[in-house]
């Protein structure tokens, strides 16, 4: 079961607006804005709830705990490819 937090949390690891979520789970915007307001699990149907984890999951997320999103690995840099520097951004080391 997803708590509002993930929600939030999921929602704002992807970037999606409310508008791209609830296009990706079918769920309406409203819908999904009040399951982010609770702090606690969101009084949703369980397809609903089912809804919003299987697009977060699709999208590379996961939901080890009750508490936590995991983001998808980084996948290492390729050797040569741009690392930013090139574009006048700081190194990060």
């Amino acid at each position: 079961m997803l708590s509002g937090t993930q929600i939030r949390a999921a929602r704002a690891a992807l970037r999606w607006s409310l508008t791209e979520a609830s296009a990706r789970t079918r769920l309406g915007i409203m819908t999904i804005n009040r399951a982010e307001q609770v702090n606690g699990y969101p009084k949703m149907t369980p397809a609903n709830l089912a809804s919003l984890k299987r697009a977060f999951e699709e999208a590379g997320l996961s939901f080890p705990d009750d508490r936590t999103v995991r983001l998808p690995p980084v996948a290492p840099a390729e050797p040569g490819a741009a690392t930013g520097a090139e574009h006048g951004e700081p190194d990060a080391s």
